[in-house]
């Protein structure tokens, strides 16, 4: 077979397994939103009906753990004008023995 054929499925397949991954991702991000809105409603509601009050700094705390909850999902953050930006690890499939 000619190399730009090889080339060409080669990379299909990357692409292909890319998409895959980024859905993934999407998906689970998609989940641990609903469930930390669940959870913070669910705290206002407890607050508003005075079965315990939640002090600014609970509040705080809460804030952070919905924090530390999404940002295993994000590839990128700007934080005050400082961009993080998470390290991936290329797979390399040419392998030479």
């Amino acid at each position: 077979m000619p190399y730009a054929v090889l080339s060409n499925s080669s990379r299909t397949s990357a692409i292909g397994i890319k998409n895959q991954e980024i859905k993934k991702t999407a998906d689970w991000f998609k989940v641990v939103c609903w469930i930390c809105a669940v959870v913070v409603v669910a705290l206002a509601i407890c607050d508003n009906i005075v079965l315990f009050t939640i002090s600014s700094t609970q509040l705080a705390l809460i804030g952070v753990a919905v924090a530390l909850a999404l940002i295993p999902f994000s590839r990128k953050l700007k934080v005050l004008g400082i961009e993080f930006e998470r390290l991936i690890a290329e797979k390399n499939d040419n392998k030479t023995d």
